[in-house]
Order: C-alpha cells, then structure tokens, then sequence
C-alpha cells in the first residue's frame, strides 16, 4: 500500500502536517516537472498492530534495488523519488524500516515514460531520520540538507550513495552500532559531509567509507567517540584501494583514546587530506598518495 501515490506530473502538490503509517511507501514521486512541497509530516507507526509494527520496521538492504521503485525493500519506505525538478522537505519525522528516502531512476510514473525520465533534484532542512535506514541514493540527482539528524542503528546506514550527489552541512549523526555498514558509504555516489557533529558510539566499522568510485568530502565536523577507552575498528573515516577520491580537511576529533585510528587511506586513492587534529591516543594510516 502506498499512501500518497503522485506519479506522473503532479508538480505544485503541497504535503504538510499528516501522521503516515502506510505499508511499502508513504510517498511515490515520479514525473513531476514543479515543485512538490512535503513539510511537517509523522511517517511512523501509528496504531499497528504488533505483528504489522514488526513488518514496518523491517529494514531493506544498503543496495541498489534496480530503479524499480520501492518494491523491492522488505519494510516500509518513507519517500520514493524518482523524475523530481524540485523537492522541498521540511520538518520532517521518518521512523520506519527504510530506506526512509529513496532515490531512484525514474520513468515519469504510469503514462509518463516516453516524456518525463529522470532524477530527482531535492533540497530540505530540520528532517529527522530516525534509527533504522535513512537515505539511498540510486540515481544520478542530487540532494542537499541541513539542520536534520540522523540516528542510524545496528545494521543499517544513515546515507549510502551508489550514484549522484548528496550534502549535508550543519547536522547531527549518532552512529549507533553497526556491524556490517557504515552510517556514510559513497560507493559510486558522491557525499559531502561538512560543519556537521557526529556521536560515534561503535568500535566494528568506520563512520565514512568510500569504494568503487564513490566521492567522500567530510570537512569542518566535530567527532566524539563514547564506545569506551579505545576504538578498536580499523578506522573513523576510511578511502579502501581503488579509483575513488577523499577529501578530509579541518575536522576535529575531541575525546581522547588509549589507541585508534581516525582516518585511513588505501593505495590509490586519491586524497586530500588537510588541518584534522586529535585527542591524544589517535593516529592515522596512509598508504596512497597525498597524506598531510
């Protein structure tokens, strides 16, 4: 069930101030040429069941779905975007299985394929996407944020870019405890991360990897660390081998360790890697070109 189906050109739609606990998408988006305005909206399980919370809280896979929409995600989606000239997200509550914003290659919706093809080009502030899976990103639009917060837990992401472009300036990230992500994952996208404070609270895996041709920029944040006495992950901000790019500049980790590593760049990455201090205990690893 979809609760908001506005395929096809419904550009100068207004959604304000609902309470959504709809299965599979609260909002499908696709083929609108205007802007589309989804403002102080609840997504989150409104009077289910236990058996039905359980079913909307399941969490999809940090991949790529194959541009078919939000069918392929085994709990519920927040917001599907696909062919989008204009999205303003403002003052929002996603609380679901996720992804809870979802951007893929649109057709335009029913009708709509031979004339309105796409990506989605988004902007917002003051968004809450709360626990769970936050932003995938499989299209080649872009989306820009800031003022919004992001508590990502146990297996899940909070941003996982294969394509396109995502920013977030001047927000919050609690990196609860991952396992087999990472709470930032460029792996073909490119994210920028800047002015922004980041709680990481897990010692397995690195708050921001880039791989396989991701573009990773995390600029001017504070990092605090609150999983114990030592970080014992192979590091806080990562660039694994291969053809991908990582900028890391002027970000400050504050809480001091017996022993960490705060950023770690692989052969042949191409970085540049400037003004990051630390709290004692911390050091780095550089095997590719241009460390500091």
């Amino acid at each position: 069930m979809v609760a908001l189906d506005i395929q096809g050109n419904s550009g100068g739609d207004y959604i304000i101030d609902n309470e959504v606990s709809a299965f599979n998408a609260s909002v499908l988006i696709d083929g609108s040429v205007d802007t589309v305005r989804v403002e102080r909206n609840h997504f989150w399980p409104f009077g289910l069941t236990a058996n039905q919370t359980q079913i909307y809280l399941q969490t999809g896979t940090p991949s790529s779905s194959g541009g078919i929409g939000c069918a392929a995600f085994p709990g519920t989606v927040g917001i599907c975007t696909g062919r989008m000239d204009d999205l303003k997200l403002s003052s929002n509550l996603f609380i679901m299985g996720g992804p809870q914003l979802y951007g893929f290659t649109g057709s335009g919706g029913p009708g709509g394929s031979s004339w309105s093809p796409g990506t989605t080009i988004g902007t917002g502030s003051n968004n809450s996407f709360d626990s769970n899976s936050g932003i995938l990103w499989d299209q080649a639009g872009s989306l820009s944020l800031s003022a919004s917060y992001f508590t990502e837990a146990g297996n899940n992401y909070a941003i996982f870019a294969t394509s396109g472009s995502i920013n977030v300036t001047g927000s919050y990230f609690l990196a609860g405890a991952p396992t087999t992500s990472y709470p930032v994952y460029a792996s073909g996208g490119n994210i920028n991360i800047t002015g922004s404070t980041v709680l990481v609270s897990s010692a397995s895996t690195p708050f921001a990897i880039a791989q396989l041709g991701g573009a990773l920029v995390i600029s001017d944040n504070q990092f605090s660390f609150v999983g114990g006495t030592a970080f014992s992950g192979a590091s806080i901000i990562a660039g694994l081998t291969g053809d991908l790019f990582l900028t890391v500049t002027n970000n400050q980790m504050l809480t001091p360790v017996t022993s960490g590593t705060f950023l770690s760049v692989g052969a042949g990455v191409i970085s540049s890697l400037r003004g990051n201090i630390a709290a004692s205990g911390w050091t780095s690893v550089y095997t590719g070109p241009g460390g500091p």
